[in-house]
C-alpha cells in the first residue's frame, strides 16, 4: 500500500542504520525482504520518468543498484572493537520456484551463495523448507574442517539419491537392497534436518550423522529421533560427556571418525539403552 518511492528508499535506509550500528562497534545482520519488490518499485518509477527500459522493462542500472547496495556489507576494522561486520541477506521472490528470473539471477551473481525455499517441500511439512540440491554455498565449506566437509558431501549425495529413488518407488517399481538402504538413510536425514526451534550442539549433529550412517539406531520416525535427541541433550550438560563428544568430532578423517563411533562405549550404551 506504500508508494513506490518508499519501497525504493527502504533498503538504503536500512543499510544506513546497519552502518550506524557497525560504527558503534557492533556486528549487524540485515535482511532485505525483498529485493524483487524493490526492483518492481524502481521499475515503476523509471517508467514514469520515461527512462529507457532494459530487460523485462527494468531500468538498465538495476544490477548496479543492487550490487552497490550489497557491497556496503562485509567485514570492517573498528578502531576500538577490532573486526566488525555487516551480514546482508537479500531475499528475492521466485515464480513457481524458477531460479532463472532476472532479479534472482542478478542476486545470485552478487552473493556468496543462495538458499532456495521450496513451496512443495513446505507443503510436505518439512521445516525449514529448503531445496537442498538447488541451494548453493561458495564459501561455506571454507569454514569447515575436513570431517564436516566430507559429511556434508555424503549427506547431499544421499538426499539427492533419496529424492530420485522416492520418485521411482512411487511408480511401483521394485528397488534393490542398496536403494532401500538409501531410502532409510535419506528418511533419517530428513527427520534430523526438520527443525523445531531447537539449537542442537554441533557435536551432537555430527554424532547423529555417524549413528545414521552406521545404522546404530532406528531414526525412521520423529518420535524415535526426539527420544534419543532428548537423551543426548541432557547428557551433553555433563562436562565429561561433552568433552568425549568433542574429542570424537575433532577427528579429521571420516573413516577414522566412523571407527571411533563404532568403538565408543558411551554412544553404544546410549543407543542400546533406547532400543532395549
Amino acid at each position: 500500500s506504500d508508494a513506490p518511492s518508499i519501497h525504493y528508499l527502504t533498503p538504503y535506509v536500512a543499510m544506513t542504520h546497519a552502518e550506524y550500528f557497525r560504527d558503534k562497534g557492533l556486528n549487524v545482520v540485515i535482511i532485505l525482504d525483498d529485493l524483487s519488490t524493490h526492483a518492481q518499485s524502481y521499475r515503476e518509477i523509471s517508467l514514469l520518468s520515461q527512462r529507457f527500459p532494459g530487460r523485462d522493462s527494468y531500468p538498465g542500472d538495476i544490477f548496479y543498484a543492487h550490487a552497490s547496495l550489497l557491497e556496503r556489507a562485509g567485514n570492517f576494522h573498528h578502531p576500538e572493537k577490532g573486526s566488525v561486520s555487516i551480514t546482508c541477506l537479500p531475499v528475492a521472490t521466485t515464480v513457481e520456484g524458477d531460479l532463472a528470473g532476472y532479479i534472482s539471477t542478478n542476486l545470485m551473481g552478487m552473493t556468496d551463495g543462495h538458499i532456495l525455499f521450496d513451496a512443495d517441500i513446505y507443503n510436505k511439512g518439512s521445516r525449514p523448507a529448503i531445496n537442498i540440491p538447488l541451494s548453493v554455498t561458495r564459501v561455506g565449506r571454507q569454514t569447515q574442517n575436513d570431517l564436516l566437509r566430507k559429511i556434508t558431501l555424503e549427506v547431499l549425495s544421499v538426499l539427492s539419491q533419496y529424492e530420485k529413488i522416492q520418485n521411482i518407488s512411487h511408480l511401483g517399481s521394485e528397488i534393490s537392497d542398496d536403494s532401500k538402504r538409501i531410502l532409510e538413510k535419506g528418511k533419517a536425514f530428513q527427520i534430523m534436518l526438520h527443525q523445531e526451534h531447537l539449537i542442537i550442539p554441533r557435536e551432537i549433529q555430527i554424532v547423529f550423522f555417524g549413528i545414521v550412517w552406521l545404522n546404530m539406531y532406528d531414526l525412521s520416525t520423529q518420535e524415535a529421533y526426539k527420544k534419543i535427541l532428548d537423551l543426548f541433550l541432557s547428557l551433553y550438560e555433563k562436562e565429561a560427556v561433552r568433552d568425549e563428544l568433542v574429542r570424537i568430532t575433532m577427528i579429521e578423517s571420516l573413516p577414522q571418525f566412523l571407527i571411533q563411533m563404532k568403538q565408543n562405549k558411551l554412544i553404544q550404551t546410549i543407543c542400546k539403552q533406547k532400543t532395549s
